[in-house]
């Protein structure tokens, strides 16, 4: 620029977020110079790319993904009743038509978060699937919804850990002490020593605001870490951790007793309290992670046979509005199991963060 005005305004944007390979953090140098190309001074700024954040279950909803069914599954009947409750709630449901089984499930498929710059509105973006079979996250990029793919699928097909990088394994709690955008975790089989495909933790990690943290879910078949533990808000708007608990069956159906449940609640009492594990593993459990107490957190029912629920999981749920006081319970639930999830994903904002 050979002349300028009394006031100038420079801009700069971000092409990607922080990652491994990238700390995130750019210095500008602007440099004034004379005419004959002597300098007159300069300033130096060290700015960082915003974050991507990822957004909690209890985030209020504005809109509901669902995948539209599979001939090897149909839902029309599931559709329906979901559409009842988003219309209910003043939610927009979108219907996907995917040609692949592994699609049915949106939690499965895409984590929806957003970036924000300071005094600016948020922009939602979606994190892609990592199982070659995830359309229906990069058909979201537009005007105001990004799209950012980490990592390639790596094709894990031991029979045991395959679903491990499907993004029912990825959660996010609500704000917590010392972290008011929440924490990230997601689970580990930890007599394989498998979790999250290690680029979408790294890249979570990169963003240096949801500090990722692991939990045992080692002995569940699909190994989701959305299987044991959600959250949703109370009455109080205060939000509630939700966590899978096989006493609390037992209580309410005296059959269910067996050692499937006693061998599970071992290592549920583990993930949430903290202790030792297989391989050498220890955890400081989810309450030390997340700052709680017993007190702050919902043990619901859920019995298990081997590693499968042997009943519609309460954790597995999603939040479409505040209840009314006297509803008990998530407004949606699903059956969790080898090919039965929720099959939807929503969009919803929480403050200033909308997604």
């Amino acid at each position: 620029m050979t002349q300028v005005g009394p006031r100038l305004e420079l801009a700069s944007e971000a092409t990607a977020f922080a990652s491994k390979d990238w700390n995130g953090l750019v210095t500008l140098t602007l440099e004034a110079k004379k005419a004959d190309g002597a300098s007159l001074g300069y300033d130096l700024a060290r700015v960082r790319v915003a974050p991507f954040i990822l957004l909690p279950n209890a985030a209020r909803t504005s809109e509901l993904c669902v995948s539209a069914g599979h001939p090897s599954d149909p839902n029309a009947a599931f559709r329906a009743g979901l559409a009842a409750a988003a219309t209910e709630a003043g939610v927009r449901l979108v219907t996907h038509q995917t040609s692949s089984w592994k699609e049915l499930w949106m939690q499965d498929t895409m984590e929806v978060g957003s970036t924000q710059l300071p005094g600016r509105a948020a922009l939602s973006v979606v994190l892609g699937g990592l199982r070659g079979a995830d359309s229906f996250g990069p058909s979201r990029l537009g005007p105001d919804f990004g799209f950012v793919q980490v990592g390639a699928p790596r094709g894990i097909a031991n029979g045991v850990d395959d679903w491990a990088d499907w993004l029912g394994n990825l959660e996010v709690s609500p704000p917590v002490p010392g972290y008011p955008l929440g924490r990230v975790f997601s689970g580990l089989n930890t007599d394989t020593g498998v979790g999250l495909h290690p680029d979408v933790v790294a890249f979570l990690e990169a963003q240096q605001v949801q500090a990722p943290f692991w939990v045992d879910t080692g002995w569940l078949t699909i190994k989701h870490v959305d299987e044991i533990v959600s959250c949703l808000p109370g009455p109080d708007g205060r939000p509630r951790r939700l966590f899978a608990d096989t006493r609390r069956a037992e209580a309410l159906v005296p059959s269910a007793r067996g050692p499937s449940n006693a061998r599970n609640q071992a290592r549920l009492d583990v993930a949430r309290r903290g202790g030792a594990l297989a391989r050498g593993y220890s955890t400081r459990g989810l309450l030390a992670e997340l700052g709680l107490t017993d007190a702050q957190v919902v043990l619901l029912p859920v019995s298990y046979t081997g590693g499968h629920n042997e009943w519609s999981n309460p954790n597995n749920s999603i939040f479409l509005k505040r209840p009314r006081r006297h509803r008990r319970g998530p407004p949606a639930r699903g059956r969790e199991g080898r090919h039965r999830r929720p099959a939807a994903h929503r969009r919803g904002f929480s403050g200033a963060l909308r997604r």
